[in-house]
């Protein structure tokens, strides 16, 4: 039986001939279902008990802070957005907590960005604000913008920033990707 979707699956009890990445073999022979890929350095057959295996053992006991995915292609991912609700005075951004935020400004703000990447890593965030050009916002001093001028924000309605540090936080690199985003 062959299913055609962008791969192959076959069941049998011997090896499919030809097989390009990302195809599925079902073994008749032993009752197990194996994926072509890259895999230890070399092209194989791999099962998938063994291949999951491997990922919980990998993200067993993860953190933010140590694990890493090399060569990952994620087809689709979410992540997670962290509603700051209406802010004022100080506001930290926390990138522990998420890489999408929004906020409803309802008074002057000072913004912190706190738990950027360390080492040879970078950080970036997402942040929709809501009638932020209607009080004063404050960036930290480690923001550049474009033309060295902080954007005027919409005083009422949707501004979406972007931000991307990769020294550490030391410097960030902010944007206003979409004014007054309705």
């Amino acid at each position: 039986m062959t299913f055609r979707n962008y791969q192959i699956y076959v069941q049998s009890a011997t090896e499919p001939p030809s097989p390009t990445l990302g195809d599925e073999w079902y073994n008749t022979s032993n009752g197990k279902l194996y994926k072509y890929g890259f895999y230890n350095g070399v092209v194989q057959w791999q099962d998938w008990a063994t291949l999951i295996g491997s990922i919980s053992s990998s993200l067993s006991g993860a953190s933010a802070s140590n694990t890493a995915l090399s060569n990952a292609v994620l087809t689709a991912y979410t992540e997670t957005i962290k509603a700051l609700g209406n802010v004022s005075g100080t506001v930290s951004i926390n990138l522990f907590l998420s890489n999408y935020f929004t906020a409803t400004s309802t008074g002057a703000c000072t913004w912190t960005f706190d738990n950027a990447a360390t080492g040879i890593l970078m950080s970036s965030f997402v942040l929709k604000l809501i009638n932020g050009g209607a009080f004063t916002q404050i960036w930290p001093v480690a923001v550049k913008w474009p033309g060295a001028v902080a954007p005027t924000l919409t005083v009422s309605g949707n501004d979406t920033l972007a931000f991307v540090t990769d020294d550490n936080g030391v410097t960030w690199r902010g944007a206003l990707v979409m004014a007054d985003n309705r």
